[in-house]
């Protein structure tokens, strides 16, 4: 029994390992309490979903922009000093935002301008995380650290909004955002006791057709239509099913007749979920329940979605919240994991940012999408509508192509081989010479 206990944890054994763990621990604590706090602040000073849409979308959209340019520079320069001085900017503005709110001089386009600023540095953030993960742990041991970096984001995405409510409820809202702010400030300097990284620098800056082909070696032909496949499935499920945090402050007044403390624990029992079934699930080594796991979350993250929407008592939407964030999570853990298994370290940042653009940027704009429509349709038609959609979306692609039906099988052909030591950037450069 304690056996098993310890193969969930079995990537934390690495100490560098356990700093980025951390680092992603606190920094995702600030960024789910802004992401509760930003999502009401806009709703009352508008009073419109448009409006309330248009925070998540600073908060997520910039990745659009960011993640490309964070995938580059995290391929040919020390991917810590990126991690560092993005969660520095990330701080000094949301200390910002809270001097503006406490002094009762916000606007919604004052708001949303520190917002925007944020996503920006959030989308470097996730690409750096990323791209530094599989350098720290073996290869074997991947699936296990990418359950728990997500089991660090989805406990923050529990405590963050659970703390967020208390601190709106005594002591007010700016010191919501201070308290980001803060934690922020703490976890900045976290990525410094990482060792350097500068991944293959020689090879990216060669020509445009040089790196192409370079990109093209590293991947694998084997590789692409596996990774296409996965990236699609990601975008569809970010763009109809984990849009719905757009509509979810909504949903909360409207169709549960609910306030502030309704929404956040919404948030909360989403992240209890999604803690508990990241942490479970990163124990999974087989990987034919790997990929029976990938088949069934599937499924269920858009079937789950559709319950929640349906639900009209506080208690039961608490139920379904917790069953979303479960199912979403663990098919976000496993479909990360499989593409990451499948990327040698020299194309990683820009993988890692196709990944970034896709999970923050292309469902921001569908989280603004969100919000609109719940001018004109009920928030729960609207979670419905999409969780049925993606479930018959993604049952159909996992029926129709083979890449994906054989990665349910566990067929692990095109995975990279695992390395039997610990791999860092030096002895990846090592083995180039």
């Amino acid at each position: 029994m304690l056996r098993r206990l310890s193969s969930l944890f079995v990537a934390l054994e690495s100490p560098t390992y356990r700093t980025l763990w951390f680092n992603i621990g606190l920094a995702g604590v600030g960024r789910w309490t802004l992401t509760m706090a930003i999502g009401w602040l806009m709703l009352l000073l508008t009073h419109s979903g448009f409006w309330t849409g248009a925070g998540m979308f600073a908060m997520q959209g910039p990745a659009l922009i960011g993640a490309p340019l964070a995938g580059y520079i995290a391929d040919i320069s020390d991917r810590r000093i990126m991690l560092t001085v993005s969660q520095v900017i990330t701080a000094i503005a949301l200390l910002a935002l809270a001097v503006i709110v406490g002094m009762q001089v916000v606007t919604p386009l004052s708001a949303l301008a520190l917002a925007l600023l944020i996503g920006l540095a959030f989308s470097v953030q996730m690409t750096g995380w990323n791209a530094l993960l599989p350098s720290l742990v073996r290869r074997d041991r991947i699936f296990n650290a990418v359950a728990l970096q997500s089991t660090a984001q989805r406990g923050a995405e529990f405590i963050g909004p659970a703390l967020g409510s208390l601190i709106m409820t005594f002591a007010g809202l700016p010191w919501v955002f201070a308290f980001c702010g803060a934690a922020y400030a703490v976890a900045a300097f976290q990525p410094l006791a990482l060792p350097p990284s500068d991944p293959r620098p020689t090879r990216q800056r060669g020509a445009a057709t040089s790196a192409l082909a370079q990109e093209r070696r590293w991947l694998g032909a084997e590789n692409r239509a596996t990774l296409f496949l996965l990236l699609l499935v990601v975008c569809l499920h970010c763009s109809i099913t984990m849009a719905f945090m757009g509509v979810l402050p909504i949903f909360a007044q409207v169709a549960l007749h609910g306030d502030s403390n309704t929404y956040g624990s919404l948030l909360s029992a989403i992240g209890l979920g999604s803690l508990a079934a990241t942490l479970l699930g990163g124990g999974v080594r087989d990987a034919r329940w790997q990929g029976a796991l990938y088949g069934a979350t599937t499924v269920l993250s858009g079937v789950t979605l559709a319950i929640l929407g349906g639900t009209h008592a506080v208690a039961a939407a608490f139920g379904a919240a917790l069953v979303v964030g479960a199912s979403q999570a663990l098919f976000m853990t496993l479909s990360l994991s499989f593409i990451q298994e499948r990327v040698q370290d020299a194309a990683r940042g820009r993988v890692s940012s196709v990944y970034t653009f896709i999970s923050a940027g292309v469902m921001s704009v569908a989280n603004w999408g969100y919000g609109a429509l719940a001018a004109f349709f009920a928030p729960g038609l609207l979670l419905m509508a999409g969780g049925a959609l993606f479930s018959a979306l993604g049952a159909g692609l996992l029926g129709l192509a083979p890449e994906l039906r054989a990665l349910m099988r566990g067929d692990a052909s095109n995975v990279i081989a695992p390395a039997l030591v610990e791999v860092s950037p030096a002895a990846v450069l090592a083995d180039d010479l």
